[in-house]
């Protein structure tokens, strides 16, 4: 009997063997849900599309960065803000397989990487550098179409919303930030005074907003992968932190100025995203 147990364990071995049992091995990644989509509507159009881009073009928005030496942002180093010269855009149009994104051939790619202070963020305006947002009345949340470029991603990212109460164009609060110029002897971009309450630091990632400062956007964190997907993250999984600018009436969707990724330091970071909108289900089916 034990001869025959061993034979059995020796067959099941060589089997296993050359089945590849418990070996690393590499197979491609799945390939993308493109129907992922279908049950939903999207009726506040899109924010970026990327096939309407030029090559090297972004969206309107802005980008920043600590000034980690070797940090890069859009493959470019820190750069300072000053005498009206502008940040990196947020992001720049590439070309890619267009079987890895259902379709798409044309991308913004987001990149960051080398930061070890406070790190990095990315803002794209969803309606332009207006003082009218985006109306998304009536829709779910916000949506849009993204890939990591790498297979696991080492840190998750908080995604941001701005609305009338939190973005200085909505007339409701107060912006303390720094205007473009404005630096100090050692190039450092500065803040504006606060309205009080606030913690007396003026500078990231300490400073406490007062409770009429803009800035305190409604977040959520968020984990990428490396196949393309349909992200839908609805108004109310998003929450403020709890300074003295906190709204406690929450995300107002009838008037949003801006999304953003804020990047962790340490974080090598790069998403290729496409299609941002409002959207809402439009079936028993769909998801929240």
């Amino acid at each position: 009997m034990a001869s025959r147990i061993g034979v059995l364990g020796l067959a099941f071995g060589v089997a296993c063997a050359a089945a590849g049992c418990g070996a690393d091995i590499s197979r491609p990644a799945p390939g993308p849900d493109c129907a992922a989509a279908d049950g939903y509507t999207f009726p506040k159009g899109f924010a970026i599309d990327a096939s309407k881009l030029a090559p090297g073009a972004a969206p309107d928005g802005f980008a920043f960065d600590d000034a980690t030496p070797r940090g890069l942002l859009n493959g470019l180093p820190h750069i300072v803000v000053k005498d009206g010269v502008p940040g990196p855009p947020p992001g720049r149009a590439m070309d890619v397989d267009p079987t890895l994104t259902c379709g798409d051939a044309r991308v913004l790619d987001l990149q960051s990487s080398g930061h070890n202070d406070y790190g990095s963020s990315f803002f794209i305006e969803l309606n332009g550098f207006t003082t009218v947002g985006l109306d998304a009345t009536g829709a779910t949340g916000i949506s849009f179409w993204a890939r990591s470029v790498y297979a696991a991603s080492d840190k998750s990212v908080f995604v941001e919303l701005s609305d009338r109460y939190t973005d200085s164009r909505g007339g409701f609060c107060i912006d303390t930030m720094a205007m473009p110029g404005t630096t100090d002897m050692n190039n450092n971009v500065v803040a504006l005074p606060g309205t009080g309450m606030g913690s007396g630091s003026t500078t990231l990632p300490f400073y406490v907003p007062g409770p009429h400062d803009c800035g305190n956007f409604y977040q959520r964190i968020l984990q990428f992968t490396d196949v393309w997907t349909l992200y839908l993250l609805p108004f109310d999984s998003f929450a403020q932190t709890a300074y003295p600018n906190r709204n406690p009436n929450g995300i107002d969707p009838s008037d949003l100025f801006s999304i953003g990724f804020q990047i962790p330091k340490e974080a090598n970071f790069e998403i290729w995203i496409d299609q941002i909108a409002a959207y809402q289900p439009s079936s028993a089916t769909a998801g929240p």
